[in-house]
């Protein structure tokens, strides 16, 4: 008689299988796994904001060449606008050859993160060739300022990245 051959559903065979790690057991966990990180970022990326920073983008992306021309007219001054943060407010000093009474325009602090946070100001410098704003109407955070202006006929254009801290 040949002694039998133990047979898979056998105790003594299931105790030996119970801790083998196979090639097979290693591709399912990692289809899991990787089907689990797919979900997890599928989530996140649903959850995003996806609304653009300005509501007219695609008409603004036509103004492009002119606004090219503006920044040119604003590079050309020689000299930038310069940001101070003092305690209670902000305050931009310009260069002194825009900043007197025959200027107008806007100056617009852009939230890139937020469009409920951006605020709009005329442009209104004073003999020192500056303007305040009150920090109070500013949440800390990264905003741009865009300075939007004409004198004599000529635009200027100008944009500058600033925190408020």
């Amino acid at each position: 008689m040949k002694p039998s051959q133990p047979r898979l559903w056998d105790q003594t065979n299931f105790k030996s299988m119970k801790n083998k790690f196979t090639w097979g057991t290693g591709i399912f966990s990692a289809i899991v796994l990787f089907m689990i990180l797919v979900g997890i970022m599928v989530f996140i990326a649903s959850r995003q904001d996806r609304s653009l920073v300005n509501d007219n983008y695609y008409p603004l992306e036509k103004e492009y060449a002119a606004k090219r021309i503006k920044t040119s007219n604003f590079d050309a001054l020689g000299e930038s606008v310069v940001i101070n943060q003092l305690t209670d407010s902000l305050q931009l000093i310009f260069p002194s050859t825009i900043a007197d009474g025959s200027t107008h325009g806007k100056i617009s602090f852009y939230r890139p993160s937020d469009a409920s946070l951006d605020m709009k100001f005329v442009f209104q410098a004073d003999k020192s060739s500056s303007q305040k704003f009150p920090l109070s109407g500013f949440q800390k955070g990264n905003y741009l300022l865009i300075i939007d202006c004409e004198k004599e006929d000529v635009p200027y254009y100008h944009e500058k990245s600033l925190i408020i801290k």
